[in-house]
């Protein structure tokens, strides 16, 4: 009888043990193999933007999981790109499958440009960032000033990064893949770009939120905010788009860097912003698609010619400008005391806010510069502008 007892119950635990292995793995053989998607059959566009031009969010038929791409992710890159897998459903990555995988959402993010902050600031998903870029350069005021700082992307502090325990990293290039990418392989830290910076059109930037909102859960928000965004900006270009050509005033742009006039092309990001205030930027000559250096003296000509003077480097009144620059003393927008410089939300630690939240808030740029450009309410108060007195 003993015998038969220990038997018993031998033979029970051996069920209890295989049925509790079985649960474990959610699946059987047969079911993870039949739930793993190919990577050709993300063929249905779930999010194809309107503006931006280097992300799309695509899904396999009857699937749950969504692919992020981000094609030419880096600035000169004519090829290639970063991709996101969000399984979503049980589902289960691709066999071979090279990009970064997320179960569901990221919940712990390291955020290695402002511009990310500032767009989960928006999504009111500030708490999934464990570690930015620069902490002292950060505006967001609802960051908290302990959070891990990561370094810059060119030296990062990855001892910093792995203690954050990040589920993903949100990175960038500039003229070359990310010199972080080796170590965050090496890691095991799934990261993907976020190129929102090589967007010409103001409004191509700020979609990027779209992008953020589907990587944290939140994509529902964020294209509500975006459509909101893009409405606004559009009613703001459309109350000056009747005004004639000749009457725009003309606009110079920047300053010497190391002696050296870097004027942009006529189709970059300020620019755009500043045709759709109704100016008429000074050097729309240059199509070359990047920026083109000027000598002084066709700079100075090019100031003489323009009623209006924005983003002059780092000056900030008059009396600094004229007294590194003395012969623009004489040029018009310097006589008629308008200059602006985008410098209003600086900080004495180095962070601009034009640079952060600017690249979501493009409708609050754009009303910047249109009461600047072609002024209709003089008790205007710019959020991002101020005038160099």
């Amino acid at each position: 009888m003993t015998i038969m007892i220990r038997h018993t119950i031998m033979l029970l635990t051996a069920m209890v043990c295989t049925f509790m292995a079985s649960c474990g793995s959610g699946k059987s053989p047969e079911a993870e193999s039949a739930s793993a998607i190919a990577l050709d059959e993300f063929t249905d566009t779930v999010y194809a933007p309107e503006f931006a031009r280097r992300f799309v969010v695509t899904k396999a038929p009857d699937k749950q999981s969504l692919l992020l791409t981000v094609s030419n992710p880096w600035q000169g890159a004519d090829s290639g790109s970063s991709q996101l897998l969000l399984l979503r459903g049980g589902e289960m990555a691709p066999a071979g499958f090279t990009g970064a995988v997320v179960d569901s959402v990221a919940s712990r993010l390291v955020a290695m440009s402002t511009t990310n902050v500032a767009m989960l600031d928006r999504l009111k998903e500030l708490d999934k960032v464990v570690a930015v870029s620069g902490r002292r350069f950060l505006t967001t005021p609802r960051l908290p000033k302990d959070i891990i700082d990561a370094g810059n992307e060119a030296d990062a502090d990855f001892e910093a990064i792995v203690s954050a325990a990040p589920d993903l990293a949100l990175i960038y290039g500039v003229s070359t893949p990310s010199v972080m990418e080796p170590k965050l392989k090496q890691l095991n830290i799934p990261y993907v770009y976020i190129a929102d910076y090589l967007e010409q059109s103001p409004l191509g930037r700020a979609e990027w939120l779209v992008a953020l909102g589907y990587l944290t859960g939140r994509e529902k928000e964020a294209i509500d905010q975006f459509s909101e965004i893009a409405r606004r900006y559009k009613d703001l270009k459309a109350s000056i788009d009747e005004l004639p050509a000749g009457n725009r005033p003309k606009v110079m742009l920047n300053a010497p860097y190391n002696d050296v006039w870097y004027m942009p092309d006529r189709n970059s990001y300020m620019v755009t912003l500043i045709t759709d205030a109704g100016g008429r930027y000074i050097n729309d000559s240059n199509s070359t698609g990047t920026s083109v250096a000027v000598g002084d003296e066709e700079a100075f000509m090019m100031a003489q010619q323009s009623d209006i003077w924005l983003c002059p480097g780092s000056f900030a009144t008059i009396k600094e400008l004229t007294a590194t620059l003395p012969r623009f003393a004489s040029a018009r927008p310097v006589k008629n005391g308008q200059v602006w410089n985008n410098t209003l939300q600086a900080t004495s630690t180095g962070g601009n806010d034009f640079y952060e939240s600017g690249s979501v808030n493009p409708d609050r740029i754009l009303e910047d510069l249109i009461e600047i450009i072609n002024p209709t309410d003089h008790d205007y108060q710019p959020y991002y502008f101020k005038q160099l007195r």
